[in-house]
């Protein structure tokens, strides 16, 4: 086998991952805010007791839950967005995440409609699709364990 054909082979192989380096290092700045987020959900309900009513903690109970919807829309906006960027980066994946928005598909839906269309069509991109998939998950845990490593050091 000659180097060229060994170097486009590799190149083939990997060629989702060295496409989506911009959008790689998006997804990991948006993980900063997450952190800060989540560290103030657990910095607020360090104070909360939620094994009684109380009215006089409903601030505090509020601002809880609308900081954990806000951050929790967070991990979901930006995995979401860097795996749709991921696979429509792709020409099949092109034409049709546009047919099934047209169906009215969107978010994670979309994401696993076009994770099967992988699947039958090119296992090798779904391959690099799931890898893609185990990296914005070990962005969560990461947010998750910062997040809380914050809150106790905070104590």
């Amino acid at each position: 086998m000659s180097n060229n054909f060994r170097m486009a082979k590799r190149r083939k192989l990997f060629s989702l991952l060295v496409d989506l380096r911009i959008h790689f290092l998006e997804f990991l700045r948006n993980l900063t805010p997450q952190v800060i987020i989540f560290s103030l959900v657990f910095l607020v309900a360090r104070n909360l007791d939620f094994t009684k009513f109380d009215i006089s903690n409903t601030p505090a109970t509020l601002l809880f839950f609308i900081l954990l919807t806000i951050g929790v829309y967070s991990v979901w906006a930006n995995s979401t967005i860097f795996f749709e960027r991921a696979m429509l980066g792709k020409l099949p994946f092109k034409r049709s995440a546009r047919l099934l928005r047209y169906r009215g598909f969107s978010g994670v839906s979309l994401i696993f409609v076009n994770l099967k269309f992988a699947y039958r069509v090119r296992k090798l991109l779904f391959l690099e699709l799931v890898l893609c998939m185990i990296i914005v998950q070990i962005g969560a845990v990461i947010v998750s364990v910062l997040a809380l490593r914050s809150m106790i050091s905070t104590q």
